[in-house]
């Protein structure tokens, strides 16, 4: 693992299941919102995770699974588990970073991409528990299945646009009862669901 901390924080995974904490994201995790870009050829793992460590109850962003373009949010790493709003589309490329954003209330995860094509945040995965999620201390991530990863993470927000701003004060208000309106057609699946917790 190489990891270089300030603004910018580099790391590069291994292929490798177990989770990597992402140090310095203080403010980030207070804000309940991520950027960070990867560069990866598929396999990607985001863990929103409740305690120090993987083994604490957690909730886990595949990103670009297995053969096929899978990417969704599950609660816990149980391959057999429920997955909640899945999308099949390639997000990941092995020789460029692409940049995501994560962000999360009392009872909603959002998972937003940026690239060429979608200049702007645009939202692509989305759950709602019907219970409080746990409280996220910690972000951990990981490569697997054949896949390393080079990832940037960022301890201050990136600027957004004014219409970004409203759509993601709207995502990461506590107490949302419906995820904002959606432009970009034919790639958003939402999903509520039941959940463990309180």
């Amino acid at each position: 693992m190489n990891m270089k901390t300030g603004a910018e924080i580099s790391i590069d995974t291994l292929d490798s299941s177990e989770y990597i904490i992402v140090q310095n994201l203080t403010k980030s995790i207070s804000d309940r919102l991520i950027n960070y870009k990867v560069k990866s050829c598929e396999n990607a793992y985001v863990g929103l995770i409740s305690g120090n460590t993987d083994s604490d109850p957690l909730y886990e962003i595949v990103i670009e699974e297995g053969w096929n373009p899978d990417s969704y949010i599950r609660i816990g790493r149980n391959n057999s588990g429920a997955k909640f709003s899945e999308i099949s589309e390639y997000l990941l490329h092995c020789k460029f970073y692409r940049k995501f954003r994560t962000t999360w209330n009392d009872r909603t995860i959002n998972l937003f991409r940026s690239s060429p094509q979608y200049p702007f945040w645009d939202r692509i995965l989305t759950w709602t528990s019907v219970t409080n999620l746990w409280p996220i201390l910690n972000v951990g991530i990981c490569t697997m299945y054949g896949s390393t990863g080079q990832w940037l993470f960022y301890t201050s927000d990136l600027p957004t646009t004014s219409d970004e701003t409203t759509a993601l004060l709207e995502s990461t208000t506590a107490g949302i009862t419906r995820p904002p309106q959606i432009t970009t057609a034919n790639h958003l699946s939402t999903s509520t669901d039941g959940h463990p917790g309180n």
